[in-house]
């Protein structure tokens, strides 16, 4: 009934049954600082962004649309609603830098990747703008036009999905984990990532590229000790990578964005960088031993 998004519903349903189940917040928004008074119409401005968004990048080929089943449309309407409580009951100013950074770590490698496309296509006419794809059918969609679109749908879908079960769930409160269980979320996520490689399209990249993206999401997790913040990084992240996959003209070998090696390589650096600071704030093994 409800599609392939199936899989993404299911880890939502576990963990918040798990999280309930052991009585524990679902904490999908930092424990403060609180606003003074609840806004409703935060809520709405959120809701209007995110559409907007949509609504801009119009992508008209099947390949982006059809990635959206009844299911996913569910999950984004209910992420849409949390990301809008979220502003509305949390004051955003004290994470706006950590927001920064994480637009950083996640958009240096797409740039890289932008570049070595380029420099890789030559000549070859690349779906870089949507004014690209206009009567010409090597580009069905263009990559302003797929990341636009795919931005919000992350943002919105990873939140109550893998965001809440592979950093909330099995990384805990952020304050006591260290970098072990960073990187055992990652593998536990990889491995789910290779069991329904190819069910779910919205989850289009390898196992290992996910491993390295949830490194460093779950180390922005620990440090910024917002879920908002990590998913933010990771919808940017996916959706750079849908943007990279579009900007190649249909039929074009090796247009999967994991075979670039200037953007695995520059991906991968970041990640390290990430994982170095929460080895110096909270080590190695903290969150793994009693």
């Amino acid at each position: 009934m409800v599609g392939p998004s199936v899989a993404l519903i299911g880890l939502a349903v576990v963990a918040v049954s798990l999280l309930r189940g052991m009585h524990l917040p679902l904490g999908v928004w930092p424990n403060g600082p609180w606003r003074e008074r609840f806004s409703g119409g935060i809520i709405a401005g959120v809701g209007l962004v995110l559409a907007a968004l949509i609504v801009i990048s119009d992508p008209v080929a099947p390949e982006v649309i059809d990635r959206i089943d009844p299911g996913m449309f569910a999950i984004v309407i209910v992420g849409t609603v949390v990301w809008g409580l979220s502003w509305a009951l949390v004051s955003q100013r004290a994470y706006l830098g950590w927001y920064g950074l994480a637009t950083m770590f996640a958009v240096l490698p797409l740039l890289v990747g932008v570049m070595e496309v380029t420099v890789t296509m030559g000549n070859a006419e690349l779906c870089m703008l949507p004014s690209s794809t206009t009567g010409n059918a090597e580009c069905p969609v263009s990559a302003f036009r797929a990341f636009g679109f795919m931005l919000p749908v992350y943002v919105t879908v990873l939140l109550v999905t893998v965001e809440l079960t592979f950093r909330r769930l099995l990384i805990g409160h952020p304050s006591r984990a260290g970098l072990g269980l960073v990187v055992l979320a990652a593998l536990v996520y990889g491995a789910w990532v290779a069991v329904i490689a190819g069910e779910v399209q919205t989850i289009s990249h390898s196992w290992w590229m996910g491993t390295i993206g949830a490194v460093g999401a779950g180390s922005l997790y620990v440090l910024s000790e917002s879920l908002l913040v990590s998913c933010w990084y990771t919808a940017l992240l996916l959706a750079g990578q849908d943007g990279l996959s579009a900007a190649l003209p249909r039929g074009t070998e090796g247009a999967e964005p994991a075979i670039l090696l200037a953007y695995v390589v520059v991906q991968a650096a970041v990640v390290l960088l990430l994982a170095v600071l929460v080895v110096r704030r909270h080590g190695v093994t903290a969150g793994l031993r009693r």
